[in-house]
């Protein structure tokens, strides 16, 4: 990250009192990298600085298309300052990002309100009053204990990346909980990358196309992201369902796959995301 950060804490403006603002930027940052290993001690550190805790807290990154220049940066203080949706505990700028400390609501059995909704709430109030707001929005899991605040900024930042790689398939998801299986993805890939593994129904699949001037792969990948719906992928594909079927046929063949086999095909589905996730990267 950035050298660049101004974090803002309840209780005096950190420009009212610049060294207090010096140390809870130095205090954010420690917790954003995990230097204070126990709830116990950020806590008493937080008492020290006077500042107020929340029960429980999640790390929220806020992606901009640009550099967060003085100007936007003085509007999204006032935007954190007043904001009547969420607390914001602490926050700091890097480069085009904004990183957020925000308390998170207690437990309860009568609240259905998603843990994101008030941070897009003071989304839309930012947008509304300056005519700005983020390209993207993702929030890490919430936790009480405050030597998790690392891993938090950290499921914020994975979840970001994946957004980034996945834009269309992971659209509607703001938290990391709500990921689903893309958080494994990463790891898949270490996994298939220390053993130099390539799934070989997808190998010679790729080595048919490449020679016949076809495409059974991208097909596949179709059929597979639509739930085996022969009729939706057909469609998505602008062809008749007989020649679906078909080429469903050839790539069984080809790759020696068995595609009522849910096992296959999950595996076959999770190579192909990883694939793409890989290439993105690259």
């Amino acid at each position: 990250m950035g050298s660049r950060s101004c974090p803002l804490a309840t209780g005096p403006a950190s420009d009212e009192i610049p060294e207090r603002g010096e140390k809870l930027s130095r205090f954010f940052w420690q917790l954003l990298t995990g230097h204070l290993k126990s709830d116990e001690i950020v806590r008493g550190r937080a008492k020290q600085l006077g500042l107020q805790l929340p029960e429980r807290y999640h790390v929220t990154v806020l992606q901009f298309d640009a550099p967060i220049s003085d100007k936007l940066h003085q509007q999204i203080r006032y935007t954190l300052e007043t904001t009547p949706f969420v607390r914001i505990v602490l926050h700091a700028v890097t480069d085009s990002q904004l990183v957020l400390l925000a308390a998170a609501p207690s437990p309860s059995a009568d609240d259905e309100e998603e843990p994101q909704e008030p941070l897009l709430r003071m989304v839309r109030q930012m947008k509304q009053r300056f005519g700005i707001s983020p390209v993207q929005s993702c929030s890490g899991m919430i936790y009480d204990d405050y030597a998790m605040v690392e891993r938090s900024y950290q499921e914020a930042s994975a979840l970001l990346q994946i957004k980034q790689r996945f834009p269309e398939e992971t659209k509607a998801v703001f938290n990391y909980t709500d990921l689903g299986y893309y958080r494994y993805l990463p790891h898949i890939l270490q996994e298939k990358q220390l053993h130099r593994f390539e799934n070989p129904a997808l190998r010679k699949i790729r080595k048919y196309d490449r020679e016949h001037h076809s495409r059974l792969l991208q097909t596949l990948e179709v059929f597979l992201n639509n739930d085996s719906n022969v009729k939706a992928a057909a469609e998505l594909l602008h062809i008749h369902i007989n020649t679906l079927t078909y080429r469903l046929k050839r790539i069984a063949e080809i790759g020696g796959i068995d595609l009522n086999s849910m096992d296959q095909k999950v595996t076959l589905y999770l190579d192909l995301k990883t694939e793409k996730w890989s290439s993105n990267r690259e």
